[in-house]
């Protein structure tokens, strides 16, 4: 078989995998009482390489009531520098602004920002 019949076969997975859902996913892990945090993930989806991810938390309490919702924006920041965010990879993050209480939270994802510029938000 030839390599263009292989690089289309690549493309068409790649692309219907992306049509199924949302370029990253961000999900609750955890309340970390020791430390103090919220842990989160963030799920890269995409083979466009990303810049930002703007989400918002909605933190809840032990019965599901908000008690808050704040937006947030996330870079692969390791020690103060911003890494490439790459494909395939989930992050674990900590979020040590949670308000007293949070026993959980949802993470709605606002938009996301790509390297080229472009941005892509939900249900668009």
């Amino acid at each position: 078989m030839s390599k263009n019949f292989w690089f289309s076969a690549f493309m068409a997975v790649s692309t219907v995998a992306e049509a199924g859902g949302a370029p990253v996913e961000a999900s609750f892990v955890k309340v970390d009482a020791d430390r103090e945090v919220l842990v989160y993930k963030v799920k890269i989806n995409t083979d466009k390489p990303l810049k930002q991810v703007d989400m918002k938390f909605h933190y809840l309490d032990a019965d599901g009531k908000e008690l808050s919702a704040a937006p947030f924006s996330w870079q692969n920041n390791i020690k103060g520098k911003i890494e490439p965010i790459q494909k395939g990879r989930s992050y674990e993050n900590a979020d040590p602004t949670l308000p007293e209480h949070t026993a959980k939270c949802t993470i709605d994802i606002t938009m996301i920002h790509f390297v080229d510029g472009s941005k892509w938000t939900p249900g668009k």
